[in-house]
């Protein structure tokens, strides 16, 4: 996001983590950044507390670590 909209808020994440929720379940989505390239206009933390805020508890494990565990078969 950092690299089309350098001002981005957490709201410009909302109608993106929606719909990839809704379209494909939280079972086919992992979070993932595009850092260090987004670290010219935000920082790490600031990004994974955007996500963390827009995804909901009951999907967050799979977002954050289920769905990518089983797709790399860790």
């Amino acid at each position: 996001m950092g690299m089309f909209q350098h001002r981005w808020t957490v709201e410009d994440f909302r109608p993106i983590i929606e719909t990839c929720l809704d379209q494909f379940g939280a079972d086919r989505c992992m979070f993932g950044s595009n850092f260090p390239v987004d670290s010219l206009y935000s920082n790490y933390e600031t990004l994974l507390r955007a996500h963390e805020r827009l995804i909901p508890d009951s999907q967050r494990s799979q977002v954050f670590a289920k769905t990518a565990a089983r797709f790399y078969k860790f």
